[in-house]
């Protein structure tokens, strides 16, 4: 979303396509956990860009995790923790520091 691409933080990761493939098309298939996850007794905070194209999995797992909070940040897209750190980190303090998630 938005100009700024953050390619040079990319450019310096390395990973390899073949592993980068195997686990996408042949591994990732094989662990669905989606019938697990009425079973997570904690809270779970969900943090999702609102240009995401994953957004509506994470919209799936927030009405089927008890507990789930949802946030979605404007205008930001699959990377909040670097398209919008200041609001991403403000929200897991938000979160952590909530009393009522304390007492868990």
């Amino acid at each position: 979303v938005g100009d700024d691409k953050h390619w040079p933080l990319f450019e310096t990761l390395q990973f390899s396509a073949d592993a980068y493939t195997a686990a996408f098309t042949r591994e990732l298939p094989r662990y669905d956990l989606r019938a697990h996850v009425s079973g997570l007794d904690v809270p779970t905070l969900l943090i999702v860009g609102s240009c995401d194209p994953y957004r509506a999995h994470m919209e799936w797992l927030a009405e089927h995790i008890p507990n789930a909070t949802l946030c979605a940040l404007d205008g930001v897209g699959h990377f909040p923790y670097i398209e919008a750190a200041e609001q991403f980190t403000q929200r897991v303090a938000a979160f952590v520091n909530d009393r009522d998630h304390a007492a868990v």
